[in-house]
């Protein structure tokens, strides 16, 4: 796996759903001792699973930061922007506010990477708060 350079190449077009699907998969073992059961939900700055843990009772958010062709906002696969969201989150939560909890790896590093297509892309895991989508 490569590492130490930004991901180069727009993955919407060119990433099946089983590469998705494997790479969500080596993912939460980063993060999980648990066994996972993993369910898509879309991709728009990120491809983005629910990860449940049926022996906890938990469910997570996670995030696989992969170009897409239509996203503006390059900043959303570099690991230090996503460092600094997950910083700013960690602060909100320790204030109290209810926000998507970023949970460490077993690395205890909050970004760790997967390979797609031999690059090394950054993932990330929040935890699942219920909610409905805001309609436009």
């Amino acid at each position: 796996m490569r590492t130490g350079k930004p991901v180069n190449f727009s993955y919407s077009s060119i990433v099946s759903e089983r590469q998705l699907s494997d790479a969500a998969s080596s993912a939460a073992g980063l993060y999980f001792e648990e066994s996972a059961e993993i369910y898509w939900i879309g991709h728009s700055a990120t491809a983005t699973f629910r990860v449940v843990i049926p022996t906890a009772r938990r469910s997570y958010l996670l995030r696989l930061h992969l170009p897409k062709l239509d996203s503006a906002e390059a900043c959303w696969y570099e690991v230090q922007a996503i460092r600094s969201e997950i910083e700013w989150l960690d602060r909100l939560s320790r204030r109290g506010l209810p926000v998507q909890v970023p949970v460490r790896a077993k690395t205890g590093h909050a970004v760790s990477k997967v390979e797609v297509l031999g690059e090394a892309v950054p993932c990330s895991v929040l935890e699942w708060i219920e909610g409905k989508p805001i309609d436009d």
